[in-house]
């Protein structure tokens, strides 16, 4: 199964401290695991990212863990265009998708990364 958008990039996602249970397998590629199910995701090097699972199991979840029937592009047009930091900010973490994960999971997270800081 193929996913393309210009505001996914599974590098910047990994690396947000969303997620303890995804790991970079290569360079523009992750293992994920949630909801007792594993997704492998590939880039493809043309902005389009090629998953592990079917259509329907995209469907049923994978669209919904990583938000992607959310217009990310619109929140980004949305700043005001002389908002030099809200811009640069944009800009920097135009890859990120806000994770929908399990409750206990995202629990967790928020606690181990309070005990890192």
């Amino acid at each position: 199964m193929t996913i393309r958008t210009g505001y996914f990039d599974i590098r910047q996602i990994s690396e947000s401290g969303q997620c303890f249970r995804m790991r970079m397998t290569g360079e523009d590629s992750a293992r994920v695991v949630a909801f007792s199910r594993v997704l492998d995701i590939y880039g493809r090097g043309d902005g389009g990212y090629e998953l592990s699972c079917s259509e329907k199991e995209l469907d049923e979840m994978w669209k919904d863990y990583f938000d992607l029937d959310t217009d990310y592009g619109a929140f980004i047009d949305a700043i005001d265009p002389s908002d030099a930091y809200l811009n640069a900010a944009a800009d920097t973490g135009r890859g990120i998708r806000i994770l929908r994960q399990e409750p206990f999971e995202t629990l967790i997270s928020f606690i181990i990364s309070q005990r890192k800081n």
